[in-house]
């Protein structure tokens, strides 16, 4: 959830069910456990009172930033052993996995 809004900003809770594949009770869970951990907010909608906005706190953000930190370190690492041709090829197999996760529908 945290990476989610993050890339695309607040987001209400059906997006967050969609993209995270969860049930409402699933994300009012994660939402509850993060906004007790004081990284994310809730608010409601101006338009429609019943909609939950969930949205990063600064603090949210810096550890985004940490944990994009720490994932770039280790796949520098994981990357290091392999020659440019390699990952060329690993990126074509991640992107037509993508493809066919997407046209199946997830």
């Amino acid at each position: 959830m945290l990476l989610l809004l993050r890339k695309l900003g607040p987001l209400q809770a059906k997006d967050l069910m969609g993209r995270l594949g969860v049930t409402s009770g699933g994300v009012t869970v994660i939402a509850n456990h993060l906004i007790g951990k004081g990284l994310v907010t809730r608010s409601t909608g101006e338009r429609d009172r019943r909609a939950a906005y969930f949205e990063l706190t600064d603090s949210g953000r810096q550890l985004c930033d940490v944990v994009e930190r720490q994932r770039n370190q280790v796949m520098d690492r994981i990357y290091a052993g392999l020659s440019n041709v390699e990952v060329a090829i690993l990126g074509e197999l991640f992107a037509k996995l993508a493809r066919q996760d997407t046209r199946e529908g997830k």
